[in-house]
């Protein structure tokens, strides 16, 4: 099974960045990098980012992202995911990814995505949970 754990640490008036983890119990791969939601989720941005929980996950391919974990379950919400961007505007709900992190900003998207991708495959289980924590809004 692959547990990815996202902890927020972070929160501006625009985003929130998190600590990232990936692992898997049938691999010695894993990940550590950065995880950013808009803090005004949903299309119209008139939502709360997604509460803090556990979420059953699966990959999907479709659509111009490509390769991304898709969250189910998550109350409010729907097409929550985890997938490659660097700013909030990238993200209407969702979690984009990178290694390094600064105000609103994610960078190296793509080998963060490159490096969890490489983790779930070679788990090759289809079993994703993902655990959020953290509150879902600034003080």
């Amino acid at each position: 099974m692959v547990t990815i754990e996202i902890r927020r640490a972070t929160y501006t008036d625009t985003s929130i960045i998190s600590r990232i983890t990936v692992r898997s119990d049938k691999t010695t791969k894993s990940f550590a990098g950065y995880a950013l939601e808009n803090a005004h989720a949903g299309v119209l941005h008139n939502k709360m980012p997604t509460p803090h929980g556990s979420y059953r996950a699966t990959t999907t391919k479709d659509g111009h992202l490509g390769w991304r974990i898709q969250l189910h379950g998550v109350p409010g919400h729907t097409d929550i995911e985890i997938h490659h961007g660097n700013y909030p505007r990238n993200s209407e709900g969702c979690f984009v990814v990178g290694l390094t992190k600064s105000d609103n900003f994610v960078g190296h998207s793509d080998k963060a995505m490159a490096e969890i991708r490489s983790i779930v495959e070679s788990d090759a289980s289809a079993h994703i949970t993902v655990r959020v924590y953290g509150k879902n809004q600034k003080s």
